[in-house]
């Protein structure tokens, strides 16, 4: 016997129907699938609220609910690096092979850094950093939150880290002053989203986010950058080349 709510089973047949390609772009409304299934509203709207926090549909004010069918942009962490022009970041020229439009909004801020940016740049707490902070957007809609930190005393031997806009350099901004980065330290993990991310990502409800983290060293081991980009685990694909 089965222990599905009549909302757990009305879920998991609506889902069956979306990966079945049945529903494509609109969801029936909630009398066509009342008068349907025939179950109450009430389970109706729960089933739908299930669908939502996995991130299969999205709610619209005022119109019918839509199936969320976002494209997955490949990011490969191994090489991308590499890919810096003098036009265009790694990340948008990567961007740009898969057949999207890169484009971001920038601001430069001078901070004090808090314990895990301190700890990864090897510096003490409440020193002094530059933060480039970028919203990375795709065909207009946002994608990343990346967010840059590096030692001030960069910025007071190069003031290219303290320009605002999207500065592009061959090989990188490091690079350009002669500190190219010889090895990288990455970390990721996962959570949900701060209603603030959410916002700025228009991510959906019950969607997490990918935490990656990038510390770039110099040949003598400083650490000259400290990355932390954000992004919904349903628009990215992140892909490593390890050698053994």
């Amino acid at each position: 016997m089965s222990t599905q709510t009549k909302h757990e089973r009305l879920a998991e047949a609506i889902r069956q129907r979306i990966e079945t390609g049945e529903y494509t772009d609109q969801m029936p409304s909630e009398a066509e699938l009342t008068a349907e299934f025939g179950y109450s509203r009430s389970t109706v709207r729960q089933a739908f609220t299930s669908l939502e926090n996995e991130g299969l549909i999205v709610a619209h004010s005022g119109s019918r609910r839509q199936i969320q069918r976002g494209r997955r942009w490949y990011w490969p962490m191994s090489s991308w690096e590499n890919s810096h022009t003098a036009e265009a970041d790694a990340w948008a020229v990567s961007i740009r092979e898969q057949g999207g439009t890169p484009s971001a909004e920038v601001s430069v801020h001078i901070e004090e850094a808090k314990p895990d940016i301190a700890r990864a740049l090897r510096i003490e707490p409440g020193d002094r950093v530059v933060v480039r902070r970028r919203v990375r957007l795709v065909n207009g809609e946002p994608h990343q939150l990346a967010d840059s930190y590096f030692p001030f005393w960069l910025a007071e031997q190069h003031s290219v880290f303290l320009q605002p806009g999207d500065l592009s350099a061959s090989g990188g901004l490091l690079a350009s002053v002669g500190l190219p980065q010889a090895r990288y330290l990455d970390e990721i993990s996962a959570r949900m989203p701060t209603p603030s991310e959410a916002q700025q990502l228009k991510a959906s409800r019950g969607i997490p986010l990918i935490v990656h983290s990038r510390t770039g060293f110099h040949a003598d081991e400083r650490p000259l950058r400290h990355m932390v980009t954000l992004m919904t685990a349903d628009r990215v694909h992140v892909c490593y080349e390890l050698e053994p």
